[in-house]
């Protein structure tokens, strides 16, 4: 079955729907349900939809402004003391012990994923062997 059909869209636009059957029985029920999608798809309307282009000179300037901005913003703090990194001054053994730190929270959290897989496969062998002995329980009483 082949449908088309043209919506009252003044741009003409159209859908079309091809919907495959089969002849033989064991399918009768999926090609049944398949010609119902087929005959509710006649409802189906288009809208044209106009999408208005955007200036880009209008946009590359607002870009520049915002990043303009955000500039000033990072240098007032910057100036305020907020930059990243160590202040002026700052022991080496401080700077060794953060990276040490770093590494050992990389670390630590990389082990966290490992075992949370592990737990997620040993909580799913789990639940395999529970569901495969009820099984049997079953089977055995019937």
């Amino acid at each position: 079955l082949h449908s088309s059909f043209q919506s009252d869209c003044k741009a003409g636009c159209f859908t079309c729907v091809v919907i495959n059957v089969a002849s033989e029985p064991e399918h009768a029920e999926e090609t049944a349900c398949s010609l119902q999608f087929g005959e509710r798809m006649t409802a189906v309307r288009n809208v044209a939809t106009l999408v208005a282009g955007t200036d880009v000179g209008q946009e590359r300037a607002r870009v520049a402004a915002l990043v303009e901005t955000l500039r000033s913003k990072l240098r007032n703090l910057e100036g305020a003391g907020a930059a990243g990194g160590f202040v002026e001054g700052a022991r080496s053994t401080e700077r060794a012990l953060l990276t040490e730190n770093m590494e050992k929270h990389r670390v630590a959290r990389q082990r966290c994923e490992l075992l949370s897989v592990e737990v997620a496969e040993a909580v799913s062998g789990s639940e395999r062997r529970a569901n495969l002995e009820k099984r049997a329980a079953e089977a055995h009483f019937h």
